[in-house]
């Protein structure tokens, strides 16, 4: 359950972070090219709300975000890979989240109307930090 049909846009999508844009979505426009820093997996953790369990998939989802989904006073905590090395967190409140929390669209090359409400920064996860970098050398 991550950005879902935010992604529906005729541009590239991108988050912010400590070390600048990070694309998560390449619509060609601007481009791959024009990123220093892109995306590469991701991951949400939730508290399911009472009565359900991780198989569940609701119907309307991209309305709804996590309204029915998590728990109430709980957080979303969302983790971005980069191919920078970098893992990314974001948690923000149930009620302050949505799929496309903390996710930005570009409109005719530059910074749309529809920016980022929140940011991503370096995830204090040592261990996650160093397996990422550990599973990148593979690749690379």
């Amino acid at each position: 359950m991550w950005f879902t049909y935010g992604a529906a846009g005729r541009e590239d999508w991108y988050a912010e972070t400590p070390y600048g844009e990070v694309q998560v979505q390449d619509n060609e426009y601007p481009g791959f090219s024009d990123f220093q820093n892109h995306e590469i997996a991701d991951v949400v953790f939730y508290t399911a709300a009472e009565g359900l369990t991780d198989k569940y998939e609701p119907e309307g989802i991209t309305a709804e975000g996590y309204a029915r989904v998590a728990k109430g006073g709980t957080g979303i905590h969302k983790y971005m890979l980069g191919d920078n090395g970098v893992v990314y967190e974001m948690i923000a409140p149930k009620d302050q989240s949505s799929f496309s929390s903390g996710f930005g669209e570009y409109d005719d090359g530059m910074k749309g109307n529809y920016t980022p409400t929140q940011k991503f920064e370096v995830s204090n996860d040592e261990t996650a930090q160093a397996k990422w970098k550990e599973i990148l050398k593979k690749y690379q």
